[in-house]
């Protein structure tokens, strides 16, 4: 065989090559362009399931001067990605107030979805906020509560009872703000105030050992007595 017809085999041997070669990485090129076609057209799934769970946890939030503005516990906290929320049981939240008063919120369970800026708190909720010198606590019930830490605003749509002392203010609805010491009543509210009833009960020790009367110790509490304001708004 001439030299020629050597070099014509050779060329189409390289010719055969390249070919294959071209083949072969438009083939790789196209399962790759299915791949990634198929994961973008398949949809993300969600998580929903909780990505961990604290138990017996405490929460704290500093001011910038490094002080505490306030504490957050309870028994369990769950967290869920897909909302970057909390459920909590047992929450606790202490705080202090404009005024430097202690404010304590609890409840059975808790919904944050902001640690600083919205707490849902549900069932058997209790916001007790201590007296000034010689006053009673406030102490503030309801089946449901929004509060807001950072600010020290609570709002509910349910009813609501705020007790002081002997007096007692009801309601259906309530937005309180303690930065600005404002409280709206919205519905039904009822409102019982007595002279000097936001007064802090004495020690026992320290109080009158001398018995009420018999007529005294029979008057029912609701009936309309001496010094008490009986308020009823619709």
């Amino acid at each position: 065989m001439n030299s020629g017809s050597k070099s014509a085999m050779r060329r189409q041997a390289l010719i055969v090559l390249v070919i294959a070669i071209i083949l072969a990485l438009g083939s790789m090129w196209v399962n790759m362009v299915l791949k990634k076609t198929a994961i973008k057209d398949t949809p993300d799934v969600e998580r929903t399931d909780p990505d961990y769970i604290i138990e017996n946890f405490r929460y704290f939030r500093f001011l910038p001067d490094g002080r505490p503005k306030y504490e957050a516990i309870g028994k369990k906290m769950i967290h869920y990605p897909a909302e970057d929320a909390y459920r909590i049981e047992k929450p606790q939240l202490h705080l202090r107030g404009s005024k430097g008063q202690l404010q304590t919120v609890k409840a059975d369970e808790a919904f944050a979805e902001d640690f600083n800026t919205k707490v849902h708190l549900t069932d058997h909720v209790r916001l007790e906020e201590e007296g000034a010198e010689g006053k009673a606590p406030k102490i503030l019930t309801t089946e449901y509560l929004l509060y807001h830490p950072d600010d020290m605003v609570a709002t509910t749509d349910k009813d609501v009872t705020i007790r002081q002392g002997k007096n007692v203010l009801k309601g259906t609805g309530m937005k309180s703000n303690n930065a600005t010491q404002e409280l709206e009543m919205r519905g039904r509210v009822h409102v019982v105030i007595y002279p000097n009833g936001d007064k802090a009960e004495k020690p026992k020790n320290q109080e009158n050992s001398t018995q009420p009367t018999e007529q005294s110790a029979a008057a029912p509490d609701d009936r309309q007595q001496a010094g008490r304001v009986n308020v009823q708004l619709n």
